[in-house]
């Protein structure tokens, strides 16, 4: 009998599936992802509290090496830049137009811990993913594949297709196991009774080069944050 290479793959992946919990899998993916030399991570969505507007959200975060950049806007405005230099990480803040920067941790993974403390709150669980931190909720109902993770605390209310709860999907790839996709889906009843929804996706891209310079340079009249070098958005 004749394996070719990708089934070969698989059955390796499969493997290993059979030997992690969903979070070790999830974890084991964004490691993989990690130690491409270039990687993409493209995620966009929405975010709407009762009758006002929804909010449309866009964080893209370039990866190479130990730089990376996180460049994040509501609504079309640039509302965070987080950048790794190699040296140092740096926050702007261009509604503020304040900067602030440590000294960068040791490895991507925890460069990535630095960018979630920094991060607004609907961005922070993308970053999180890629701090390889994916313990988002408290008792999840977990449903596990080669190749997807769920995560879950969905309950039925109400008419039928009302929920409450978050919907996470983490899709890896079947032969070398990086990560895919993902997708965070949220339906929480606020205080005063006011629905919160939440509809995410993002996109990993293993693209064979980008040009990114992955330098800072403060512009023009910005000012330190009056708390650094620890400033929490």
């Amino acid at each position: 009998m004749r394996f070719t290479a990708s089934c070969i793959l698989a059955i390796a992946s499969s493997a290993v599936f059979a030997q992690l919990d969903p979070y070790a899998q999830i974890e084991r993916a964004v490691d993989i992802s990690l130690r491409h030399p270039q990687v993409i991570v493209d995620v966009g969505g929405s975010m709407q509290l009762g009758n006002r507007p929804a909010e449309q959200y866009r964080l893209r975060t370039y990866i190479q090496g130990k730089k990376m950049l996180a460049d994040a806007f509501v609504n079309d405005e640039r509302r965070l830049m987080i950048l790794a230099d190699g040296a140092k990480v740096w926050r702007y803040d261009p509604i503020k137009n304040e900067y602030t920067y440590l000294s960068q941790p040791e490895t991507i993974q925890k460069t990535f811990g630095v960018a979630v403390a920094w991060a607004r709150s609907e961005m922070q669980r993308p970053l999180r993913l890629l701090a390889q931190s994916s313990r988002w909720l408290i008792n999840p109902t977990m449903e596990q594949q080669p190749n997807h993770v769920r995560l879950h605390t969905v309950v039925q209310v109400g008419n039928e297709g009302d929920w409450r709860g978050t919907d996470l999907n983490f899709y890896f790839s079947e032969t070398s196991g990086a990560m895919q996709s993902f997708t965070i889906r949220e339906r929480i009843d606020m205080p005063g009774r006011t629905l919160k929804v939440s509809d995410f996706m993002g996109t990993f891209l293993y693209p064979e080069t980008f040009t990114y310079p992955f330098t800072f340079t403060p512009p023009r009249g910005s000012k330190p944050a009056a708390d650094l070098p620890s400033r929490i958005g």
